[in-house]
């Protein structure tokens, strides 16, 4: 991806952004969290080599964006030429039925909804413990800034539901904050266990 089809992917993503802040009244924390660190653009040419780096390992195909949050790497993903689906927990349901999480997902959803309309070969769901998708569905899965924020009880499922939607030969990069060694030392335990044995790429990044 170059630095312009960067910049322009990001135009779209912070109009919807925009578009939403403009058109709603009340809190809307998650969104003016997202808007914040969008228009901040502080981070874009890390964005931009990690993207390209996903590339060297899956040059095109079915990708599968992982914990997709906000939507924002995903939509460069598609940008730079993949077929993708994106997935994420829906935090009220999953976690905790507060106010926060309530406005979260009625947000996430309405800019979802703005991207797709803008992005042919990208769609998004929530999941719930099993991925929505057949076995063998997935050229690559990308996972950024995402296994940091998932409960350890939970990893061995998550990777097993990783490894049954990859296509045999499929590869799944997951990228984790540099900073966050206590993580760093749980994922080393799951991976001795034999998780995902020959299917992972171990890249660093900046949390976005």
């Amino acid at each position: 991806m170059d630095r312009e089809k960067l910049k322009s992917t990001t135009s779209i993503f912070t109009e919807s952004v925009r578009e939403l802040l403009s058109g709603s009244e009340g809190e809307h924390i998650w969104l003016n969290g997202i808007a914040k660190m969008v228009l901040s653009m502080m981070n874009l040419e890390v964005i931009r080599e990690d993207v390209n780096q996903f590339k060297k390992y899956v040059e095109s195909g079915d990708i599968l964006d992982f914990g997709t949050g906000s939507g924002y790497i995903a939509i460069l993903l598609e940008s730079d030429g993949f077929k993708v689906k994106a997935v994420d927990v829906n935090s009220y349901d999953e976690y905790e039925k507060n106010n926060y999480n309530r406005l979260m997902i009625q947000d996430q959803k309405k800019l979802w909804g703005n991207l797709t309309d803008s992005h042919k070969n990208l769609m998004f769901t929530y999941y719930k413990d099993i991925l929505p998708y057949k076995d063998n569905s997935f050229d690559g899965v990308c996972a950024y800034a995402v296994f940091e924020h998932i409960p350890a009880s939970k990893i061995p499922n998550v990777l097993d539901e990783i490894h049954r939607v990859l296509k045999p030969g499929g590869i799944f990069l997951y990228l984790v904050s540099q900073e966050n060694l206590p993580f760093q030392n749980i994922w080393r335990k799951f991976l001795d266990l034999g998780f995902m044995k020959n299917y992972i790429g171990i890249m660093k990044c900046h949390v976005y």
